[in-house]
C-alpha cells in the first residue's frame, strides 16, 4: 500500500492543487496538527512521491526562510489521448502535465478497429509504460466516465461501447474516457487554478470525409467549479452540423490540405456561414449560462487566426449587455493539446480525491520513474 492512510492522500492532494507549499500551511489549511502532518509527510517523501524544493519563503511569524513542499512530477508518467475522427493526438507527461513526448497519427476512426488503433497509440510509448501511472482518452461524443462508456449521438461512428474495460484488460493499465469539451473545461479550470468558478468550453470540429467536410460543435460546461454533465451526460450536445465544402475525388481534401486552403484569405469565404452560425451558437449558450470566460476551443489549430479573430467580435457582438458583465472570450491556441492534458488532469482529479482509487493507481508502479531522493 503506497498511502498509508486517508490523511496522506489530503496532504498529498493539498501540495498537488498548490504546487508548493509549507508543513504549516498544510497544517493550517486541513486543519491537521503539524507533528501529525510531519508524521505522514515521511512516508510521502520515503517514497520519493513529494520532496522538499530548493526553494524557501519567509516565514513572516518566525523571521526565519522556511522550505516548501511539492509533488515528484517525474515520479510516474501518464498518457492523454485526443481522438477526433480523422486522427489520433497522444502526449506522454509527467505528474504536472508536461509534455515529454508528442505524435500524431492519421487514421480515421472505426467502430471496428478503434481499441487496435488505441493500443498502437499506447505502444509507440512502450519504453515508458511500467511507469505510466493512468492512460486518459477524450472522445467527440457524450462518455459516462463511470461505467467508462461511450454513448452515442448519432454523428460520431460508435455506439455505446464499454470501451474502458477493454482496453484495461488488454494494458493492464488505469483507463479514464472523457467527453472532449468537457476536458477543454477541465483544463482550463486547472490551469487557472479555479479561479473562475463558470467556465464555458465550447469545442470546435471538423469532420472530413470523401463525400464532405462538416463542422460539429460540442460543450463543456463548468457550475461552481464542477464540470456539468446533466442528468444523462448528454449536457452540452448541441446539434448545429455545418457542411463547409463537398467533396469529390477529384479535389478531395483530408483534414492537412482544408487547413491549407483556408489559410488563405481569399478562400476564406466558404467559412463565412460557419464563423457566423458559431458565434451566434457562442452568444446564446453565454447569455443563457452567464460564465465568466468563454473559450473557443478543440480545432483551433486548423483555423486561421483571422477567422477567430472574427468568431470572436460577431459572439462579443451578440452578447446582452456586456459592458456590465465583462465576460472574457478566449481562443484556446493550443488546440487539442489542452483537450488530452484535460483529460488527464480530470482524472487526477478522481485519483486525489478517492483513497481506494489512489492507492489502486499507484500501486502498480513498480518503482518512481525519478527520485528527488
Amino acid at each position: 500500500m503506497i498511502l498509508k492512510n486517508e490523511t496522506q492522500l489530503k496532504i498529498l492532494r493539498e501540495i498537488w492543487l498548490k504546487k508548493k507549499t509549507t508543513m504549516l500551511e498544510i497544517s493550517n489549511n486541513l486543519g491537521i496538527d503539524r507533528s501529525n502532518v510531519s508524521r505522514n509527510l515521511k512516508n510521502l517523501r520515503s517514497i520519493g512521491l513529494v520532496y522538499y524544493s530548493d526553494n524557501k519563503i519567509k516565514n513572516t511569524n518566525r523571521g526565519r526562510k522556511t522550505l516548501q513542499l511539492q509533488i515528484n512530477y517525474s515520479f510516474a508518467y501518464n498518457i492523454g489521448i485526443a481522438v477526433t475522427e480523422n486522427f489520433f493526438l497522444v502526449l506522454l507527461m509527467d505528474l504536472n502535465f508536461n509534455v515529454i513526448r508528442k505524435e500524431t497519427i492519421f487514421k480515421e476512426v472505426n467502430e471496428k478497429t478503434i481499441v487496435d488503433d488505441l493500443i498502437n497509440c499506447i505502444e509507440i510509448f512502450s519504453d515508458f509504460l511500467e511507469q505510466v501511472l493512468f492512460i486518459a482518452i477524450s472522445f467527440p461524443e457524450p462518455v459516462d466516465d463511470e461505467k467508462g462508456l461511450i454513448l452515442s449521438s448519432g454523428i460520431f461512428p460508435i455506439k455505446d461501447m464499454y470501451l474502458k474495460n477493454i482496453l484495461e484488460e488488454r494494458i493492464n493499465i488505469p483507463v479514464h474516457l472523457e467527453n472532449d469539451a468537457n476536458a477543454g473545461a477541465i483544463y482550463h479550470y486547472y490551469k487557472n487554478n479555479g479561479i473562475y468558478r463558470f467556465i464555458n468550453f465550447m469545442f470546435l470540429s471538423f469532420y472530413v470525409n470523401r463525400k464532405s467536410i462538416n463542422a460539429i460543435q460540442g460543450n463543456g460546461i463548468i457550475i461552481n467549479g464542477e464540470i456539468y454533465k446533466g442528468a444523462h451526460s448528454f449536457a452540452g450536445e448541441a446539434p448545429v452540423i455545418i457542411p463547409i465544402w463537398k467533396q469529390n475525388e477529384k479535389d478531395y481534401m483530408d483534414i492537412l490540405k482544408f487547413q491549407q486552403y483556408i489559410k488563405d484569405e481569399k478562400k476564406s469565404h466558404i467559412l463565412k456561414d460557419y464563423i457566423d452560425i458559431y458565434s451566434k451558437a457562442a452568444s446564446i449558450i453565454i447569455n443563457f449560462l452567464d460564465p465568466e470566460i468563454f473559450i473557443f476551443g478543440g480545432h483551433t489549430e486548423i483555423l486561421p487566426d483571422f477567422s477567430l479573430e472574427s468568431m470572436v467580435i460577431k459572439t462579443k457582438e451578440k452578447i446582452i449587455d456586456n459592458e456590465r458583465r465583462k465576460i472574457k472570450i478566449y481562443i484556446d491556441n493550443d488546440g487539442l493539446e489542452s483537450i488530452a492534458k484535460g483529460s488527464t488532469m480530470a482524472f487526477m482529479s478522481k485519483i486525489m480525491n478517492n483513497y481506494n482509487m489512489a492507492n489502486k493507481v499507484f500501486l502498480k508502479l513498480k518503482k518512481p520513474a525519478f527520485s528527488h531522493l
